[in-house]
């Protein structure tokens, strides 16, 4: 995309990955988890006691339900609920955390909400001006003013003399009175509480955000229905995660809409248009904040539901969940059928994978049929596939992908295959991919294509359930020429 842009003629497009600005928002704060470690655990952790509870936590938080219960929750802290921070200086409260509260929910009740919080801002930044008048004549100022170095006062006298707007000889001849030298250290002192409070850094939005989850009964006072039967346990999951300074990629989107609605949301009208790019990635809770960041603008989404890979999407079929974004009228959707990458016998193969697949029309390119190749075990695995290797590297073929079920599978094929030359691992957080043989676990191949595709082990162990079949038909569809598929022992029913 970022060749073709250009070549359109549009010179000023922006580009960024939805996971990039979360990192960008967030990770002052949080260790803040991605969705491919995300996609792994929903992969690799199904025998877990957790499991069940973690994918109802991600199904969940990504849903119209759940957005809704955080601007329903965000309009009952109007009445009760706001949590805020101690303003300290010196390691003394200047302001505590309740008389903030008790200062926003006794006055001004008639305002608007984001009203109300400015003039609190305004109350707390004359608190910060009275701080500095009281502090003028305590002894830690007048200790900071004998410490100062020849430098330190040479810049102050500089700094208080431009101030005046005195220049050339008349600086020289400035006399900097002890009394200006304490208000600027004092100042000096204030300024990184002063930005806090012009950011609303008062405000404990993390706290906020945890009240969520402390009572597991309290969800019901802002959605309609009933929340997943897991509802107490991804309460407790939540809550303990928020306390490691770590937050899932399921809560990132809505604490950030959380954060959002109460301090002010940083919307981006100068955009007029959005393209999204791979949009069965994203979940409605993520299509309908990226509406509110860009207020007037136009999307045009791109995507393909039989690649929705993600534990959110398992239930989304098409793009009809989308259209409450605009309206129906306001939408228009066009399917496009035809597939160009892959050979005709590979669409034909990878169409019968997928409902609805008798609509994808592949292109007049002919090509050898997959095949599936059942092994007795890994070892027969390694050595079938190294041999396969060799055979398509003596066909001309410049790429050549082992895709993985997971990131986990794919490093022990890695080192089983270590044999032969040249082979590499794709690695979580790897930005380009090389020509070549490499290993790659399936949700990474997404987007790319390769010349020859083998698919490291489809046995029913692996690709266990029809929760997996769209991550199977993901990992078939990346070849180009040659689509090989390997079985440890009885091949996947999803075949």
């Amino acid at each position: 995309m970022s060749n073709v842009i250009p070549e359109l003629g549009e010179e000023n497009m922006q580009q960024v990955t939805f996971q990039e600005y979360l990192n960008h928002r967030l990770i002052e704060q949080f260790q803040v988890e991605n969705p491919y470690d995300q996609l792994e655990y929903v992969l690799t952790a199904k025998g877990t006691i957790s499991y069940r509870s973690r994918v109802a936590s991600i199904r969940f938080k990504a849903s119209p339900t759940f957005f809704e219960a955080i601007q329903s929750y965000r309009k009952s802290l109007e009445v009760s609920g706001m949590l805020f921070k101690d303003l300290n200086f010196r390691g003394k409260p200047i302001v505590t955390a309740q008389q903030i509260a008790e200062r926003f929910y006794s006055t001004d009740t008639s305002l608007r909400f984001h009203n109300r919080l400015e003039k609190l801002k305004d109350w707390l930044m004359k608190k910060l001006n009275e701080t500095k008048k009281t502090e003028l004549k305590k002894s830690w100022v007048l200790e900071k003013i004998e410490l100062l170095s020849n430098d330190e006062y040479r810049k102050a006298h500089t700094y208080l003399a431009k101030k005046r707007g005195l220049r050339g000889e008349s600086m020289t001849e400035y006399e900097l009175q002890s009394e200006d030298l304490a208000q600027l250290i004092i100042q000096q002192k204030l300024k990184p509480l002063r930005k806090r409070v012009q950011a609303f850094g008062f405000i404990d939005i993390s706290g906020i955000y945890k009240q969520l989850f402390v009572e597991p009964s309290q969800i019901k006072r802002w959605i309609n229905g009933e929340p997943p039967e897991e509802w107490a346990e991804i309460c407790r999951a939540t809550l303990e995660m928020l306390d490691e300074g770590k937050l899932s990629y399921e809560d990132a989107t809505p604490f950030l809409l959380i954060k959002e609605l109460i301090q002010g949301f940083q919307t981006n009208s100068s955009i007029k248009h959005v393209l999204v790019d791979e949009a069965q990635d994203y979940s409605p809770f993520q299509f309908e904040f990226l509406k509110r960041l860009f207020p007037r603008a136009r999307m045009t989404v791109l995507g393909d539901f039989n690649q929705a890979i993600f534990a959110h999407a398992s239930e989304t079929n098409d793009f009809n969940t989308l259209m409450s974004l605009y309206g129906q009228d306001e939408t228009e959707v066009i399917n496009m059928t035809r597939s160009y990458r892959s050979t005709k016998p590979i669409i034909e193969f990878t169409s019968k994978l997928v409902p609805n697949g008798d609509r994808i029309i592949p292109f007049e390119r002919d090509g050898e049929r997959p095949e599936l190749t059942q092994v007795l075990d890994h070892t027969e695995l390694h050595r079938s596939i190294v041999s396969k290797v060799e055979t398509l590297r003596s066909l001309r073929y410049n790429s050549i992908a082992i895709i993985c079920k997971s990131y986990e599978e794919s490093e022990r094929a890695y080192e089983g295959l270590s044999t032969i030359d040249d082979i590499k691992l794709l690695k979580k957080g790897s930005d380009e991919y090389e020509q070549g043989v490499v290993v790659i676990p399936s949700y990474l191949s997404k987007g790319i294509e390769f010349d020859a595709v083998i698919l490291y082990d489809a046995s029913k162990d692996v690709y266990e359930d029809e929760s997996l079949r769209r991550v199977f038909y993901t990992a078939c569809t990346r070849a180009m020429h040659s689509l090989q598929i390997y079985s440890v022992g009885e091949p996947t029913p999803l075949l």
